[in-house]
């Protein structure tokens, strides 16, 4: 069994659109080579990867350019899904890293600058699939956007927002806050995989304490971390943030005097 994808339909889209030829080229061999893999046991869903294919489609091929930038979500699920079938899934794999600078030139996306927005209707689902491209052991460092998004429908205080760099979605972040009390915290916060190290997480970090420092009776903002490999604790460590002593369910409390 394969994927169940109108994989005609999409290499019909791709050719009529107005693209470089080589761009155009490297999507069609990234539809060939993923229409030629098996399903398997996988950690992706396979309806996920169905999606995942058919936005990229539509997001490379829009006659006008899209609002959020979500194509190297896809890609780096695409190439999950292919790496995962080892030796039969090399050459989709080869396939997504030609076609990868390809769309970066396409879209020429200006990341410089990291801002926080509402989350809608129309990219609910994005901010899902970015839990997916989280990898062990970093995964188990942070629950699903699924999960939080289902918290916050019944806490009265959260505030949540996805995270975007330039027209790109790269993470999602969730805040709880009193504000009468003027008790503050970073609830959870995750950075897309495709996206780690390019100092995304530092600048939304900078952002959400910046916002947070502007509220009513802030005086700290406080967060906790799991501790082991692949831990955020360096990375929280270098933001200001300072361990208060206090742990619980295996996770360290450390806060940020904003004073």
């Amino acid at each position: 069994m394969k994927l169940d994808v109108n994989w005609d339909n999409y290499r019909a889209q791709v050719k009529e659109a107005n693209l470089s030829e080589a761009l155009k080229d490297a999507l069609l061999a990234y539809l060939d080579e993923l229409a030629a893999l098996p399903l398997q046991p996988n950690t992706i869903n396979p309806g996920y990867m169905s999606l995942c294919i058919w936005w990229l489609v539509d997001e490379v091929c829009a006659k006008e350019t899209p609002e959020t930038f979500c194509w190297e979500i896809y890609l780096d699920l695409s190439k999950k899904w292919a790496a995962d079938r080892g030796e039969i899934g090399q050459n989709a794999v080869a396939a997504i890293e030609v076609l990868t600078p390809l769309l970066a030139a396409h879209f020429n996306n200006d990341d410089s600058i990291i801002t926080l927005k509402e989350i809608t209707g129309n990219t609910v689902y994005y901010v899902l699939f970015l839990s997916d491209t989280l990898s062990e052991p970093k995964k188990y460092y942070v629950a699903p956007n699924a999960n939080s998004l289902a918290e916050a429908t019944f806490s009265k205080n959260a505030w949540y927002r996805a995270i975007y760099a330039g027209n790109a979605l790269v993470g999602f972040v969730m805040l709880h806050m009193d504000k009468k009390a003027g008790k503050y915290m970073v609830w959870r916060l995750m950075i897309g995989e495709p996206f780690h190290s390019r100092g995304y997480g530092r600048k939304a970090m900078e952002a959400v304490i910046e916002y947070v420092r502007g509220l009513p009776n802030a005086q700290e903002l406080t967060l906790s971390y799991g501790l082991g490999p692949g831990s955020p604790e360096g990375f929280y460590k270098k933001l200001g943030f300072i361990p208060t002593g206090e742990e619980d369910f295996g996770e360290v409390y450390a806060s940020l005097s904003l004073k």
